[in-house]
């Protein structure tokens, strides 16, 4: 099993499967929380023996706890990625405390500038497009999404290519499940600020972009992926007809 994106749960002797996943921000720190149970209920204890902390976000972390609503077992920091514990409950959470400043600055090394983008991207002739009003976020074509982010006059490829990044940035490090619920729906208005601020903090030396084009990406990009799973989830239902 694995516990995206910190942490790798090894297991030979057992199947395990995720209650939730959430995650929480301050000025400080960036906190990562999953609840986790057996998937057999035939057996009374779970206990494994060996946690592998990411090796890329090893430097970043701050705390790692484990609990039941029996007891909680905080484990002191480590430079090593494995970690060997003990979990005698059907049910637990592993609660991981990151250093913000640190983690935002791993993730900017790893993503790819507006500048970089240009230069992967020859300029194009930018065909003439109508630019629909008084459409909402979740409507957008690429183009429109393009004038919001104000980049229309490049190649639509970099358009993409930036969502794409603020995606997989928003999924891995959000908590976010795609498919099932948009953005809007499945937070509240307090964790969706806490999430713009975090990405914010992330984008904002890489990419000309603002909260409000984040919000734009997300909304937008969370429907979409609901609205494929749902012509997905159609077609099966019609092919098994």
């Amino acid at each position: 099993m694995s516990i995206e994106p910190f942490l790798l749960v090894d297991l030979s002797d057992s199947v395990f499967h995720d209650i939730s996943t959430s995650c929480s921000v301050d000025e400080s720190n960036y906190t990562w929380y999953n609840e986790v149970e057996y998937s057999d209920d035939s057996l009374s204890i779970s206990h494994f023996d060996d946690l592998q902390i990411n090796s890329d976000t090893l430097d970043t972390l701050n705390q790692l706890t484990i609990g039941s609503n029996e007891y909680i077992t905080e484990i002191p920091k480590t430079n090593n990625d494995k970690i060997a514990t003990h979990i005698n409950a059907h049910e637990f959470f592993i609660k991981i405390t990151y250093n913000r400043q640190k983690l935002v600055s791993r993730i900017k090394d790893s993503l790819v500038t507006l500048d970089e983008m240009i230069s992967l991207h020859k300029p194009s002739k930018v065909k003439a497009m109508i630019y629909r009003t008084n459409h909402h976020q979740t409507k957008l074509n690429l183009y429109e999404l393009s004038c919001k982010l104000n980049l229309s006059h490049y190649d639509l490829k970099i358009t993409k290519r930036i969502e794409w990044q603020v995606m997989k940035v928003f999924g891995k490090y959000c908590g976010f499940e795609f498919g099932e619920k948009t953005w809007l729906k499945s937070t509240t208005e307090r964790e969706r600020k806490n999430q713009i601020e975090f990405l914010f903090s992330i984008f904002e030396d890489i990419l000309p972009i603002t909260r409000e084009s984040l919000k734009t990406i997300i909304t937008r990009g969370t429907y979409r992926k609901v609205q494929y799973e749902h012509r997905q989830k159609k077609r099966w239902s019609i092919s098994r007809r």
